[in-house]
């Protein structure tokens, strides 16, 4: 059976990724570990810990199911009996296990806390442990196993997997499932080892089994100590930090639930910090959230709106339908993009009716908003892009466009357009997306710049490139420059090294670069240090110093580091040595009735200083 999966994953990958992405999108959807996941979890405190208790939960889980075989195999020397027992106890076990999930984790881990909660499974085994210990019997392995049973796929796991969430998504991606198969599995052979060795080899008895079984546990508190404080100030600082600027607001989130702090904010907090936490928590989908985004959706704020509808997007069990549908007539193009997205995903029942409707209305904003909420639906679905043959839906609005006929809103027609040609990757119109790309109005242009970032086709990036030379389209062409990565870097190094780049051009160049995630950036940046003048070393240096703060996994010539950034601060140690002396000599010579020479050299060096200055 698994040999069919074959055919239908070859299947499954020419009809839907092949025909549907570029070549550099592919390559960006499917890159695996920039580094490896291992190196990952070791420069990371909170990873470490993460592992650690998997790991020994797994290693104590294995000798918890050893004693409970024992006592049971012992006290039930009869094999029909045992069988017996054993399916009555594993049966009701996940029963149990069932019961907490559905009607206890979510109140324990929302009263208590992650940190908190992390200590139910450790503090369960803990007491059947003891138990065993002093009366190994089988009530006290019941009661071991149990413990086990029902809190570990429960109120832990839970808890595990909030425990995860400060951890930037990808460097998540790359080492969660590494922890939760590799780190598991090497746990379960080393429990295994360790009960053959005791069991077998030295003849330890279940009691002292259990004495083994409590100082892991003893190990296994003490970590949940250390990565409880670890979650919580790495939750602090990520949920304190505002790109936006606005001012920092410190939350106290030790004396409550995360969840609770998260709720609090989206309460009580600044729109910057809102925003923020509202981006964060779009991998949480806890219902205790939702009473407090629905409260949001009509915030006055449009950024605020926007995040919301990201959010509650994923929510299956709720219906928001009536209160979205209000935002379609928002003055906000994003907000009514994502309130058609919303639409489309939670009706299923009539969500061809819904597109056609608003596609045929009589407002072009509506309209236009439909049309790319449409492109996004369409572009990995077969059967919506027969059923409403997008392409001719665009050629016909771009033969109104050339057509020289009079338009309402000419310029968000054009916009339009090449949103829907690059989102819903119609390739036999890409050469419109070259047009605009030359169109008079740099509101066109800067936009058709954007929507290349969901098309990543190579043969665009020249195109993109000499747009970094013109100051208006030079933000839309550093963002789409950066969502290429890899892919730009050949055209982009060579460029920078090029004597006719000018020197704002080679800035924006290393901009791009300190943005990518790769670590050929370091290299290429290496590079260029001791072939720019000063003033783009320094810019240099920072690209390099926001590619260390942002990938500190990335290997770095430290050695040719240092002694750059030595050279720089004695070049700044003799400048303002000569500012100093300059300075000092101007006023033991300022003199009333100078000679017209002393005048000239006097005011030569006012001119020096102010050039140090500078």
């Amino acid at each position: 059976m698994l040999s069919w999966c074959i055919p239908i994953i070859n299947s499954l990958w020419k009809n839907n990724v092949i025909n549907y992405q570029s070549n550099i999108r592919q390559k960006k959807t499917t890159k695996t570990f920039f580094d490896h996941p291992l190196k990952l979890i070791r420069s990371s405190k909170h990873l470490t810990y993460l592992a650690l208790i998997v790991g020994i939960s797994v290693i104590v889980a294995r000798l918890v199911e050893f004693q409970f075989s024992a006592i049971a195999s012992y006290e039930m020397p009869n094999e029909d009996e045992l069988t017996s027992f054993f399916g009555f106890w594993f049966s009701n076990m996940n029963i149990i296990s069932l019961i907490i999930q559905l009607f206890l984790t979510r109140r324990v881990v929302g009263v208590f806390g992650v940190g908190t909660s992390l200590f139910f499974l450790p503090a369960g085994i803990f007491v059947g442990t003891f138990a065993v210990f002093v009366y190994p019997h089988l009530w006290s392995a019941i009661l071991l196993r149990i413990s086990d049973g029902s809190l570990k796929q429960s109120i832990n796991k839970s808890s595990m997997e909030l425990l995860a969430l400060p951890v930037p998504v990808e460097i998540k991606n790359q080492t969660k499932s590494y922890i939760d198969i590799f780190v598991d599995s090497i746990a379960t052979g080393l429990g295994g080892i360790i009960l053959i060795t005791l069991s077998s080899g030295f003849d330890i008895s279940i009691r002292y089994i259990s004495l083994g079984s409590l100082v892991l546990l003893f190990i296994w508190i003490y970590i949940v100590f250390q990565v409880r404080k670890e979650y919580l100030n790495s939750f602090k600082i990520k949920l304190e930090q505002n790109k936006s600027g606005a001012p920092q607001q410190s939350y106290d989130l030790n004396n409550e639930s995360i969840l609770g702090g998260i709720i609090k904010v989206l309460k009580t907090g600044s729109e910057g910090h809102i925003i923020h936490t509202l981006k964060l928590i779009k991998e949480i989908q806890n219902e205790r959230l939702l009473p407090t985004l629905e409260s949001l959706i009509q915030h006055p704020s449009s950024e605020i709106q926007l995040e919301v509808l990201r959010n509650i997007y994923f929510y299956k069990t709720h219906n928001y339908n009536h209160e979205v549908e209000n935002l379609i007539n928002d003055p906000n193009e994003e907000v009514r993009e994502e309130a058609f997205h919303y639409l489309f995903e939670h009706s299923p029942e009539n969500s061809i009716e819904l597109m056609e409707k608003y596609i045929n209305h009589s407002s072009q904003e509506i309209r236009n908003s439909a049309l790319v909420s449409l492109a996004i639906e369409i572009k990995d679905n077969p059967y919506l892009k027969e059923r409403f043959n997008l392409e001719n839906v665009v050629t016909e609005k771009l033969n109104q466009i050339n057509s020289g006929v009079k338009i309402e809103d000419l310029e968000q027609e054009k916009i339009t357009a090449a949103k829907v040609i690059a989102i819903a990757n119609l390739s036999n119109l890409y050469s419109q997306l070259k047009i605009f790309l030359n169109d008079t109005s740099m509101k066109v242009v800067n936009s058709t710049i954007r929507s290349i970032s969901y098309v990543l086709h190579s043969e665009f990036i020249p195109l993109l490139i000499e747009k970094l030379y013109q100051q208006e389209t030079t933000k839309a062409s550093i963002y789409t420059l950066t969502n290429y990565g890899e892919s730009a870097l050949d055209l982009l190094s060579k460029k920078i090294i090029e004597p006719q780049t000018d020197k704002q051009t080679k800035r924006n160049i290393i901009e791009i670069i300190g943005n990518i995630k790769n670590e050929e950036c370091v290299n290429i940046l290496f590079n260029a240090l001791d072939k720019e003048d000063y003033w783009l070393q320094n810019d240099i240096l920072k690209a390099l110093n926001n590619l260390k703060q942002n990938n500190p996994h990335f290997n770095f010539d430290w050695k040719k580091a240092v002694k750059k950034l030595y050279e720089e601060v004695k070049l700044e140690l003799e400048i303002i040595s000569s500012l100093y002396l300059e300075t000092d000599i101007d006023k033991k010579e300022m003199q009333i009735n100078a000679t017209d020479k002393e005048k000239k050299i006097n005011l030569a060096r006012k001119n020096l200083i102010t050039l140090f200055r500078t």
